[in-house]
């Protein structure tokens, strides 16, 4: 079945956010123990590990047990409407901001 443009660009989109949130927490320096596909273009991001979907939206990103993700959680992923749930605890976070679409977000924030 071929994707409709608007389809394409909410792809585009939800990718762009994805990666703000992937730098902003030091993604590049991620220890993890396999390779986790976080900005591959092979790959959908509901394959990207650690990213939940249902009906290929973004809903949550679970279970993303990493050493060395330090920074803020971007405001940016306010711009996901579906997504829901974060956790990423035991990790050094802190929130640039309120994530008004959340309904858990376990992320033992601790930085100003």
């Amino acid at each position: 079945m071929e994707r409709s443009t608007l389809d394409l660009e909410e792809d585009l989109i939800t990718r762009y956010i994805l990666a703000v949130f992937y730098y902003s927490v030091n993604g590049p320096n991620w220890v993890i123990d396999s390779n986790p596909f976080w900005l591959s273009e092979a790959k959908h991001v509901c394959d990207w590990r650690s990213v939940v979907c249902s009906n290929d939206k973004v809903v949550g990103i679970e279970e993303l047990f990493v050493i060395d993700m330090l920074g803020k959680i971007p405001l940016e992923l306010n711009s996901l409407p579906s997504l829901t749930t974060i956790v990423v605890e035991q990790n050094l976070l802190g929130l640039e901001g309120p994530l008004t679409n959340l309904r858990k977000c376990c992320c033992d924030p601790w930085l100003p």
